[in-house]
């Protein structure tokens, strides 16, 4: 079966037929080369092959969510992992001592 895209006016047994947009549009309506035409233009899409490519889309978007989140949580375990603990006292001088800037002699040019 396809469905139509856009409204589509067919020549069937004699008379002219509408065809609104969404409707199914049986296949023994059309031939071969209105069908090739019709969806390369845009205007006729095979059902099955949309069904098709929504279920692969949803399969798509459920692996990348489960892909941001597995990354989600390594970088909260990561950030958790060099956090300081809630109990941990604060200390009011840095554990490591910053040495002391020294000048050293610079060299005159000879003039």
């Amino acid at each position: 079966m396809y469905v139509a895209n856009i409204p589509i006016v067919i020549h069937a047994n004699g008379q002219r037929k509408t065809i609104p947009a969404g409707a199914q549009v049986p296949a023994d309506l059309l031939s071969a080369h209105d069908i090739k035409a019709l969806q390369a233009s845009g205007a006729l899409a095979d059902s099955e092959a949309v069904a098709k490519a929504q279920e692969a889309d949803a399969a798509a978007r459920k692996a990348a969510q489960a892909d941001f989140q597995a990354a989600r949580q390594a970088v909260q375990d990561a950030a958790a992992s060099v956090a300081a603990p809630a109990s941990a006292p604060v200390a009011d001088e840095p554990a490591v001592a910053v040495a002391k800037e020294t000048k050293t002699p610079t060299k005159k040019s000879g003039k």
